[in-house]
């Protein structure tokens, strides 16, 4: 199974306003500087290609009325030194670039009634800046949408020079194309910067799948859950994070989603991610399991560990089933099936997660390979574990299981319970093991390709686990 995490580093996707999510996810402003920092060379790139229109004008000289030409403009060069980032209401990004240089090439030509010259050009700046404003959306499929609304780019002082021709005309020409050349210059690099940082955000966001298929029909959907939104320096989004049986959608669990802080962090900068999740993740995807049909488990002596075989021959129950017996014989083989009936409940508590939940282990006599069921035993079992980190997939396991049982149904007179413990100490451990398998698989956190979390640190809350992280950002090419 694969892993992912944030865009704009966020997490992920259906819903309006105030509904609690499953899964909160925040992102410092001090990390946002950093991915901003990562996308530098994008930029610097992007905008290197940019093509400055042409200017064309004309002027009154000594000679006549002249006509301008501004022709192939060219970025020779141009580079960023710093960049910050800061986060306001509602739910607003400010990106401010600063220190920016560029330096470009360009042939001018004019042209009177009876003469005409030209020659080449540059033209410089270091006191260059930009400010880019990108909002944090949801889009109507209820995808995080992080939309660039704003970019303003200021060339400052352009520093021009001309080259060839009739000196005396230099200054006639630079009051004449200075102001419009500068103007070209801030238009076209402030569309290709914009452009440039929403490619780069709809590039992680696309990493982000806003339903992943874990397998065995079983999905789970990151849609929003609540408006994304700032708090405390800190961007945040909130997602569903919704298991559910993939042919049916989501929509069908019992559980709800309980009531979560915004952030736990309370120091600036703080962690760079934070990550909430709540009970109503990992009961979903209990509930999608047992509804998928996958909480069913036959053991027979094909499959059972060589130790466990004599407890599958009716002779084993001599003493705690008589009638068993007594109708079938002692030699005659059995079936073990063990279903779980009511959805596994997830409590998170301090020092780990408890689970209950109830099971029916069904004893079935196998004569010429047709099964009659003979014994039903229910089984309520409470399973304590924990939870761990494997880089972006979040994994559990089961440590211990304690079990009550009682007989429900036989066909073969009275059964004592406690001699079916043998049964019931194989049958648990076996079935633990099967579903430790399956929680080792993990559950993929929504984080944009090219995140790598750094060091991270779990905590137990009441109802929710906090997981908190730094983390290294390497995007991927545009």
């Amino acid at each position: 199974m694969k892993g992912y995490i944030f865009a704009l580093v966020c997490l992920v996707v259906i819903a309006t306003a105030d509904v609690n999510p499953g899964l909160r996810v925040t992102v410092s402003n001090a990390a946002l500087t950093y991915l901003m920092h990562q996308i530098l060379p994008s930029i610097v790139s992007q905008v290197k290609t940019v093509q400055i229109d042409d200017v064309e004008d004309s002027v009154g000289t000594p000679i006549g009325k002249a006509t301008v030409d501004i022709t192939q403009i060219k970025l020779d060069d141009f580079s960023i030194q710093d960049v910050n980032t800061a986060v306001s209401d509602p739910n607003l990004i400010t990106v401010t670039l600063t220190g920016i240089s560029l330096s470009l090439e360009y042939h001018w030509h004019y042209k009177t009634w009876i003469a005409s010259d030209g020659g080449d050009g540059t033209a410089d700046t270091s006191d260059a800046s930009a400010t880019i404003t990108v909002a944090l959306l949801k889009n109507s499929t209820g995808y995080l949408t992080p939309t660039v609304t704003s970019t303003v780019f200021d060339c400052g002082s352009l520093d021009v020079h001309l080259h060839g021709g009739a000196s005396w005309l230099y200054n006639i020409l630079l009051k004449l194309f200075k102001g419009k050349m500068r103007d070209n210059i801030n238009e076209q690099v402030s569309e290709q910067m914009g452009q440039t940082v929403q490619e780069n955000i709809d590039n992680a966001m696309n990493s982000v799948p806003m339903i992943v298929n874990l397998g065995k029909n079983i999905s789970v959907t990151f849609a929003i859950a609540d408006d994304p939104s700032v708090s405390n320096d800190r961007v945040i989004a909130g997602c569903q994070a919704e298991s559910y049986v993939t042919d049916e959608g989501p929509g069908h669990s019992p559980f709800t989603c309980g009531e979560m802080p915004k952030t736990t962090i309370t120091a600036n900068p703080g962690p760079m991610a934070e990550l909430l999740l709540d009970e109503y993740v990992v009961n979903t995807l209990s509930w999608a399991f047992i509804n998928a049909g996958d909480a069913h488990k036959e053991i027979d002596e094909k499959n059972a560990p060589v130790a466990a075989k004599p407890l599958l021959v009716t002779g084993a129950y001599a003493v705690a089933a008589p009638g068993l017996v007594k109708d079938y014989g002692l030699v005659t083989p059995i079936r073990l099936r063990f279903d779980v009936y009511q959805t596994p409940t997830v409590y998170m508590q301090p020092d780990g997660f408890q689970m209950d939940t109830t099971a029916l282990l069904s004893m079935d006599v196998n004569q010429d390979d047709n099964y009659t069921e003979v014994i039903v035993l229910t089984l309520n079992l409470e399973s304590n574990g924990t939870v761990s980190l494997d880089g972006n997939r979040l994994t559990a396991k089961i440590d211990k299981t304690k079990t009550s049982s009682e007989v429900t149904k036989t066909t073969v007179g009275d059964v004592k319970i406690e001699g079916m413990q043998d049964l019931i100490n194989f049958v648990v451990p076996f079935i633990t093991d099967a579903l430790n398998l399956i929680l080792a698989v993990g559950y993929p956190l929504p984080v944009v390709e090219g995140v790598k979390l750094i060091d991270p640190q779990l905590t137990w809350a009441s109802s929710y686990i906090i997981i908190t992280s730094d983390f290294t950002y390497t995007p991927s090419p545009i």
